[in-house]
């Protein structure tokens, strides 16, 4: 929990830095938004610890580990400002958030963390449900890029509901 916390740090960082007033603008409504779903993302994981104390292989477990592992995805999800949720990346707003004023090198860098955040809880998840198998994590990582071209943009308010 504190590998996502820290997150928001680099994000709020990467809009300050780049001495833009749209682009500090959209890191700080990024890091806000990222704070808001982290409280849901963390009640989450606390849930699955406290439901995950029984240590029997039964099937009634299995399935309360399956109902678990959808709201946790989506949240995921959330967290990471994939296509349903992108709400600094719409196409009807000028500017993309805090990686505006970024070329070269630093914007590499800057999508080189995004990828590897997908990597990291894709990683997570498949330890967490499904006992760390790397097959498993692949999928996921790769049904988290499959998602971008099935789902449209949800609405702002229906996101803040949802969560």
């Amino acid at each position: 929990m504190v590998l996502v916390g820290i997150n928001v740090y680099f994000l709020i960082m990467g809009g300050i830095y780049s001495k833009r007033k749209y682009s500090y603008l959209g890191g700080i409504r990024r890091g806000v938004a990222r704070v808001s779903y982290e409280i849901i993302f963390s009640l989450n994981i606390i849930i699955f610890i406290f439901y995950n104390k029984s240590y029997t292989l039964s099937f009634i477990n299995n399935v309360g580990l399956l109902i678990l592992f959808f709201p946790f995805f989506i949240r995921t999800l959330v967290e990471l400002g994939r296509t349903p949720f992108d709400y600094s990346e719409s196409e009807r707003e000028l500017v993309r958030g805090f990686n505006t004023e970024y070329s070269s090198v630093s914007f590499v860098l800057l999508f080189l963390k995004e990828y590897g955040s997908l990597l990291f809880f894709s990683l997570m998840i498949s330890t967490i449900f499904f006992g760390g198998l790397f097959l498993f994590s692949i999928v996921i990582f790769f049904s988290f890029i499959l998602i971008r071209r099935r789902f449209p943009r949800f609405r702002y308010d229906n996101l803040m509901s949802l969560m």
